[in-house]
């Protein structure tokens, strides 16, 4: 039921939350999904949450339209002519399932598992089609040394009108430990687009661990990794020291000028590897098989990773609860549960995954994230936030809940 008072109509939060959640799934993301209205985030999230249940007729009109602008289905029709297009079902039908099963290229030492990198390789049918290409793509030769592949391929340059030559370096095997586990937590919150590897952050913690665990856990050398500065506006004076600074960690260091970088400039460090990317993609998609097949203790890192790129801390008095910010659905049902599995009672709020919101597990919720997840947080102020909600959550309990994993 609605009810209207100047202009403003009265929506149930269930209304609310059903309008929002339609209008995310559409955009992808809240944010997004609040561009496509003109309206703040943090007020779209208020009618998420049902903080907020008026809302103006104007922009209540707008959120309809967007749905509905979202849900028309566009048909070209084809004609014998060379200006044919194809509607976006049937490009998105195209797509095709990763034509690698996790089982056939995993091995497993002892207790430990990874991924053998040549057998991949040797599978996805990318390789196969750079292997045939003449055009844009040219690969020259794929190399196998000790623990590396290196694979040498040449890409046409539209401004320079020529070849330029690049590497791709990967480990052999990609072993799954706590500090692989927590970058590709942190890569899965944070990653920079197109074919780069690597995190985009404020921290600068953040920035050289994720540089070290590049260089160190999947053989990526310093001077193929590239920092950027992203801001409104760089001096001389202030590129002069983000330089100085990146320069440790990085081999090379490129400036941005963004107008729409609010909050200070933006940091991320990355390394220029289409094969790395696909590598990793392919990993998140078979997410759930990485689980099934990892300790807990390799988990808990992955969790943390995700924390330190995509978490917060919530203690303020409408709700008490560590958070994950995520949107994929697909990634949010295995992470859901898995957490389950690992003892955890989360919930979902559309933009969130949330643990301990309720009041009766709260205190079986931060035991678990004080020993599987804790140790691994590495942002400083994340880090210091998460103690002292611990701290004041669990001196308040009296319970000794045992940890039921093995660590």
């Amino acid at each position: 039921m609605a009810a209207f008072e100047q202009g403003r109509v009265y929506l149930s939060p269930q209304m609310f939350r059903e309008l929002v959640s339609e209008l995310c799934i559409k955009y992808y993301s809240q944010r997004k999904a609040a561009k496509a209205i003109d309206m703040d985030q943090s007020q779209l999230s208020r009618f998420f949450n049902g903080i907020q249940l008026s809302i103006l007729v104007k922009d209540l009109l707008k959120l309809l339209q967007q749905i509905r602008k979202c849900e028309v289905v566009v048909e070209r029709i084809e004609q014998y002519n060379d200006y044919r297009r194809k509607s976006i079902a049937k490009a998105n039908a195209k797509k095709k399932q990763p034509s690698v099963s996790f089982d056939s290229i995993v091995t497993k030492n002892c207790e430990e598992i990874s991924v053998d990198v040549p057998r991949w390789l040797d599978k996805i049918k990318y390789v196969k089609r750079m292997d045939g290409m003449n055009g844009i793509v040219r690969l020259e030769s794929i190399d196998f040394a000790k623990d590396v592949v290196i694979a040498k391929y040449q890409v046409f340059n539209k401004v320079t009108n020529s070849f330029v030559r690049h590497i791709s370096i990967l480990p052999t095997t990609f072993q799954f430990n706590t500090e692989t586990m927590y970058l590709f937590g942190l890569w899965a919150g944070d990653n920079t687009g197109g074919g780069r590897v690597g995190i985009c952050n404020k921290n600068w913690a953040l920035l050289e661990k994720s540089s070290e665990l590049l260089q160190r856990c999947f053989k990526q050398p310093q001077y193929l990794l590239i920092g950027n500065v992203m801001g409104t506006e760089l001096d001389e004076k202030d590129k002069k020291r983000y330089r100085e600074q990146l320069q440790q960690i990085v081999g090379k260091v490129t400036f941005t000028v963004n107008a729409k970088c609010f909050g200070g400039p933006v940091f991320s460090i990355s390394v220029h590897n289409a094969l790395f990317k696909r590598l990793l993609d392919f990993l998140k998609y078979n997410l759930h098989d990485v689980f099934a097949k990892d300790s807990d203790a390799d988990r808990g890192a992955f969790y943390a990773g995700l924390f330190d790129a995509e978490g917060n801390v919530n203690n303020s008095k409408k709700g008490v609860c560590f958070r994950w910010s995520a949107m994929n659905q697909e990634f949010v049902e295995t992470l859901m549960v898995w957490l389950k599995k690992d003892g955890f009672h989360p919930s979902y709020d559309g933009a969130n995954i949330k643990i301990g919101c309720r009041k009766e597990t709260r205190a079986t919720d931060f035991q678990l994230f004080a020993k599987l997840i804790m140790p691994h947080i590495i942002h400083p102020q994340k880090k210091h936030a998460a103690q002292v909600l611990l701290d004041k959550t669990l001196r308040n309990s009296v319970e000794n809940i045992p940890w039921q994993g093995v660590l």
